[in-house]
């Protein structure tokens, strides 16, 4: 069936507020319209001002629901699934501010008031004011957004140029503390290294005393064996010249 393809401001349909793009007309007036074209309907919904006109419509994107078929309660199923269906009384005027397709004074329909090209002009320059002010709005928050982005930017070069230079800084002062560090570890080897080797020197000079002192009293001993035979023969000359006899003396304790 027809639907309601456009609403014409300040008209009744527009008033009663019940419609929508897209609802589906049912019944005018009691008769059902499903399956009529809108040349075909337009003359019912046509009649003079002040007169009311019954309009029923199936809102649109509504879902089917299940109604009473009028049929009795014993039969297999006394209802069936049917579409909401809703009717809205209407009061005819002449209160158009614009001829809707296919609605023209030469087919029968209302030709706009008189009022109506200033009140269309004074929208269409109202729409146009407001489009400028738009335009200019957007224009001056592109160019805030510029600004702002501006400042960003530099705010950020900044930053980082900051950043950069305390980076810098920050690695001099390591490279220059681990050069420090690095001199007194050397300095550190340097000395250690001389401790060893002066440790080494004077273990070969112990070692090298003591070896003197093995030396030396090998010396004495061999001096003391020599003399100790050398007075062993000279007293056995002796009492084989005299006729002494030699006691052996004790040992020293």
């Amino acid at each position: 069936g027809p639907r309601v393809s456009d609403i014409l401001p300040y008209s009744p349909a527009a008033e009663c507020d019940a419609f929508t793009k897209g609802d589906k007309i049912v019944a005018i007036d009691g008769v059902d319209v499903r399956g009529l074209r809108v040349e075909e309907v337009k003359p019912l919904i046509l009649g003079p001002p002040g007169t009311t006109i019954d309009i029923g419509f199936v809102p649109a994107g509504s879902s089917m629901q299940r109604a009473w078929s009028g049929g009795p309660f014993g039969s297999a199923d006394p209802f069936r699934m049917a579409e909401r269906e809703v009717t809205v009384t209407l009061t005819r005027t002449v209160k158009a501010v614009r001829e809707a397709p296919g609605m023209n004074e030469d087919q029968g329909g209302m030709p706009p008031p008189p009022w109506y090209s200033s009140w269309w002009e004074s929208v269409k320059k109202g729409g146009e004011k407001a489009n400028k002010s738009v335009e200019e709005g957007l224009l001056a928050a592109g160019d805030s957004i510029g600004s702002a982005g501006a400042a960003i930017g530099r705010t950020a070069k900044a930053g980082w140029e900051s950043t950069v230079r305390a980076t810098s800084a920050a690695g001099k002062t390591v490279k220059e503390t681990a050069k420090a560090t690095g001199d007194k570890m050397s300095e550190a080897g340097s000395a250690v290294k001389e401790t060893v080797v002066v440790d080494t020197l004077a273990r070969n000079r112990v070692t090298a005393l003591e070896d003197e002192n093995r030396m030396l009293r090998a010396e004495l001993e061999r001096q003391r064996l020599l003399e100790q035979a050398q007075a062993q023969a000279l007293a056995a000359e002796m009492v084989e010249k005299g006729g002494f006899t030699l006691v052996p003396k004790s040992p020293r304790p």
